[in-house]
């Protein structure tokens, strides 16, 4: 570049000034915009200008659909995550859990967990405009995970439309005056009218209110258990549920046009009726009391692991996190649309949501305690049973437009959960859709509702109730696997970095350290608590055979994973298995955005990525660019954070005295041809060298190693050394007794497995960073200073246990000398 050339940040430059530039200039747009340049150096870093590019252009091959407008996309996301889960499962939860206080952990959870999974789903949705099944484009090795999320998703979708359906019973229901369930049947045995106000009268017998007996014998025909099988399906819900199935039908028959449209409806409606049943279930008389059960907190349940739990599941039920939806609505949107916004305005109103929800349903509830002088927890029921027994019973009692009230609810219940459905469906509809492009999307959408009809049937039967127990356990379980190796797969496989660098190739913004610490670290560990917490969670009691059943359909799901990872391995080109390995975990070619013109765009900025993340720089003042020798001499470091990003720190010989000290070391960067990747630790002494092994007689004194540490006469006395150091208490008493005491033989099986994957790693590693640097086990940490108080605190813990090491030796000998003198004393006799 000539010398008389001052290029600044922003410059714009064009052709043919660009071919002075780049040597790559063919692999550029027309426009290049300087950014910085490279330390003090004379070459500066060049990024394309992008220019906007159509949805429909033509050049481009994109054939996927797009929303009509933004606010489609956001009000389909509410459509989607508002539903059962804010309605019936929020409140019972939170009574069940501390009231108020659980509100706190579920804030947390909802800042470190919920948000930013969910803002995840959405980044990886729009940049790769990819579904729940191909976005794992991104390494297909874990291609099962979006196979399993989708079969998890159609598992759901048919109790979700069983519950539709005998809310469209109610709602017919809800025309009839009186309230069909607000008084008894004629003949009904120990009935009580739901009317009725005021304490329930007394009796020999079992009594139960006629909201009860409605839902269980006129609506389900419930049965008590499942130990003569599940019955037939009954008739009127059975033309309920294909009403349900008809409109979602009729939503997505063509495409995302359609359900966009009708979110403005599914999605806003709702909230219209939830203020109409605020303000009237604010003004009834006990409201306060059930409200303030609400929001008074019990502080001794936040030490209570359950709660966390708690407010972790509910954080995936209610924002439906996890399972692939929010990744192919985000697939629809526009590349340079605002995501961040539209995932921070859903998450806060879907929260929002929940908490007016539990103020509804309590309020409603404390009247109801209040008119039957009975306490909140009394007459809270939990699931289906809320929505279908506690709310109907205390509509019955209200004095002022019942049948008005009882409309009202149970369209809002239609509407909330016809939302979620229509996601859920066109979650699995787009799956289907990525991997076979050729079918029409009427055809799959008729065969995914025809399915999801003969599903429904299943819990529309006497014993469809006790059936949702028993899948719901198994899809719980299988969810949080799922979302555990999602999260994985994005944030450890792909890198926190190269999601950011997405980010930043897309909307133009850095991701802040908030981001990269919940993704790097804080979502996928708390994840993984939850799942070991639930785990050991006991299931329902259900008989032995559905139990079975249920854990059948988990590995059905979760072997999805380990089937679609062998067949990604399986057709990699290479010959050897790890050479398959590392193929199928990496990004496939045509992963980035789906226009060409993008694409193009993004792989050259993924390679200049790349090639940042190999060696250090070489600015070497005798190495030209074009002919002309650098006036300055840089040396770019590259540090690796935790999270997998970058982060660049550049010393010129303006700034900084030119030395780096890798390990012992002291190396004179003035030399010429300079190669940080090339510099070694040696043990030697009197000796200079260059730092690229050039001649020993030209470099000046600072580069002469001083050696001061010790170091072990011959190599196997560090071998012995190590052997004496770890061969010791631990093995003569600790190992025999421990596995005795954990199954004998069988323990070694275990013992070995975390030998290899824990134990031999972490001891190769410390001795790498030992033997690379030189140093203790305090100042190894000058790779962190942040972090040298784990150092300091090993010293402190090996030194205490050297106090007791001693006291065990001479307990230890007075146990073997009392032994030999009881043997002794045996023999004599």
């Amino acid at each position: 570049m000539p010398a008389e050339n001052s290029w600044n940040v922003n410059d714009v430059l064009k052709s043919p000034e660009l071919l002075v530039l780049s040597l790559n200039a063919g692999e550029f747009d027309e426009n290049v915009k300087i950014v910085s340049p490279i330390g003090g150096c004379r070459d500066v870093e060049l990024v394309p200008i992008r220019s906007p590019v159509s949805n429909a252009d033509s050049d481009s091959g994109i054939t996927r659909e797009k929303w009509s407008k933004n606010v489609e996309f956001l009000l389909s996301c509410v459509a989607l995550s508002v539903g059962f889960g804010n309605i019936w499962r929020f409140p019972y939860t939170a009574l069940k859990n501390g009231g108020g206080a659980f509100l706190i952990p579920y804030l947390i959870v909802l800042f470190v967990v919920g948000r930013p999974l969910y803002y995840l789903e959405m980044v990886m949705g729009q940049f790769s405009s990819r579904g729940c099944v191909k976005v794992f484009d991104v390494s297909p090795l874990m291609r099962g995970v979006g196979v399993g999320q989708t079969m998890t998703f159609f598992t759901i979708v048919g109790y979700y439309a069983a519950l539709l359906a005998i809310a469209i019973r109610y709602l017919m229901a809800s025309f009839e005056d009186p309230l069909p369930w607000s008084v008894c049947p004629e003949g009904a045995q120990g009935c009580l009218n739901s009317s009725l106000v005021g304490l329930l009268p007394a009796g020999n017998g079992t009594r139960v209110v006629s909201a009860e007996l409605y839902f269980k014998s006129t609506i389900i025909n419930a049965v008590p258990n499942l130990n003569d099988g599940i019955g037939l399906p009954d008739w009127k819900l059975a033309i309920c549920l294909l009403a349900c199935w008809t409109v979602v039908t009729a939503i997505l028959i063509k495409g995302i046009k359609t359900s966009g449209k009708a979110s403005y409806f599914l999605a806003i409606f709702p909230y219209v009726i939830l203020i109409v049943l605020l303000g009237r279930s604010c003004t009834l008389e006990g409201a306060k009391e059930g409200i303030l059960h609400f929001v008074t907190p019990q502080w001794d349940k936040l030490l209570d692991k359950e709660v966390w739990f708690a407010a972790i599941t509910q954080c995936f039920y209610s924002l439906t996190v996890g399972l692939g939806a929010v990744i192919v609505f985000a697939s629809f949107n526009s590349f340079p649309n605002n995501i961040y916004r539209d995932a921070m305005i859903i998450s806060w109103l879907d929260t929002l949501t929940s908490i007016l929800s539990g103020v509804i349903v309590f309020g409603v509830v404390g009247n109801l305690a209040h008119v039957t002088n009975q306490n909140v927890p009394d007459v809270m029921k939990a699931g289906p049973e809320l929505t279908f027994i506690t709310y109907p019973d205390a509509i019955a009692k209200m004095d002022f437009a019942p049948n008005f009230f009882a409309v009202m609810f149970f369209l809002m219940f239609i509407l909330l959960g016809l939302g979620s459905n229509v996601g859920i469906v066109q979650t699995i509809v787009t799956a289907i859709r990525d991997m076979n492009p050729q079918l029409q999307t009427w055809k799959v959408v008729l065969g995914v509702t025809i399915c999801g009809f003969f599903c429904g049937l299943v819990y529309i039967t006497p014993a469809g109730l006790l059936m949702l127990d028993v899948v719901e356990y198994p899809v719980i379980f299988a969810s949080l696997t799922l979302v555990i190796l999602e999260a994985i797969t994005f944030c450890w496989i792909y890198g926190v970095n190269r999601i950011c660098q997405d980010i930043k190739f897309m909307l133009g913004i850095e991701t802040g350290i908030f981001w990269r610490m919940c993704w790097g670290v804080l979502t996928p560990a708390i994840i993984i608590a939850v799942f070991i917490l639930q785990f050991t969670k006991d299931a329902a009691k259900i008989p032995i055979e559905y139990t079975i059943f249920g854990w059948c359909l988990y590995a059905f799901i979760v072997l999805q994973v380990v089937g679609w990872g062998v067949y990604a391995v399986m057709k990699q080109p290479e010959k050897r298995v790890c050479a398959k390995i590392a193929g199928a975990i990496s990004p496939t070619k045509d992963w980035g955005p789906e226009s060409n013109e993008l694409k193009k765009e993004y792989d050259v900025a993924i390679r200049r990525y790349k090639e940042s993340l190999r060696a250090p720089l070489d600015c070497a003042e005798d190495q030209s660019f074009r002919g002309e020798p650098r006036e300055q001499k840089c040396l770019v470091i590259r540090s690796r954070f935790r999270f997998d990003w970058v982060f660049w720190k550049v010393w010129t010989s303006d700034n900084m005295e030119n030395r780096s000290y890798v390990g012992e070391s002291r190396v004179d960067l003035n030399g010429a041809g300079n190669n940080l990747s090339s510099v070694h630790s040696y043990d030697v002494s009197n000796t200079s060298i260059s730092s690229n092994g050039g001649d020993k007689q030209n470099q000046p004194a600072s580069s002469k190693l001083v050696i001061v540490r010790d170091k072990w006469g011959k190599d196997v006395e560090f071998m012995l050394s190590c052997i004496a150091y770890s061969v010791g208490f631990g093995n003569v008493w600790k190992f025999p007794y421990t596995a005795l005491k954990n199954g004998g033989g069988a323990f070694l099986i275990p013992y070995l497995v975390v030998l290899f994957i824990v134990g031999r790693p972490i001891y190769y590693l410390e001795m790498v960073m030992g033997q690379f640097s030189s140093r203790g086990c305090v100042k190894i940490y000058d790779m962190a200073p942040a972090m040298r108080g784990i150092g300091v605190g090993q010293t402190i813990a090996i030194s205490i246990d050297l106090l007791f090491l001693p006291v065990d030796v001479l307990r230890q000998h007075h146990l073997a000398c009392l032994i030999v003198s009881r043997k002794k004393i045996e023999l004599n006799e």
